[in-house]
């Protein structure tokens, strides 16, 4: 993708307004909305290709259940639907309404937390991929 953008700089847009017209900002800037229906697609292709590597190795699966920002994605939950029905699985997503990023669950989770009497420091580092998960939890006193 960044190579397509980088050899396509009329794809960039100069600035992003926080609620744009998508039919307006599709008509300002030729093939960005081929672009990012392209994407959409690989992505969506590629998730649906994997549920099904993962309901073939896993054949006690009974269902398949989507949740967070991306469930709220039109196009993928089409194509995970379509997987999940020649897997011979329930799909199971909540209405798009529901489907929120993950981000207000980890705040919600967070505030129990503090509520339970725990917080991190400052000092927090994030935790790359594959390393593991520090119980780094403080009490507050």
């Amino acid at each position: 993708m960044a190579r397509i953008i980088s050899s396509n700089p009329r794809l960039v847009v100069p600035e992003m307004q926080a609620e744009p017209d998508a039919s307006e900002l599709a008509s300002s800037v030729p093939g960005l909305a081929e672009l990012c229906a392209s994407l959409n697609w690989s992505i969506a292709s590629t998730v649906a290709v994997k549920i099904k590597r993962a309901a073939a190795s896993h054949p006690q699966a009974r269902a398949l259940i989507v949740a967070g920002g991306v469930a709220a994605n039109s196009w993928l939950r089409r194509e995970l639907a379509a997987a999940a029905g020649e897997c011979g699985l329930e799909f199971i997503v909540p209405s798009p309404g529901l489907c929120t990023d993950n981000a207000s669950m980890i705040a919600f989770a967070g505030a129990l937390y503090l509520q339970a009497g725990y917080a991190h420091g400052m000092d927090l580092e994030a935790v790359p991929r594959g390393r593991p998960i520090p119980h780094d939890w403080a009490s507050i006193p």
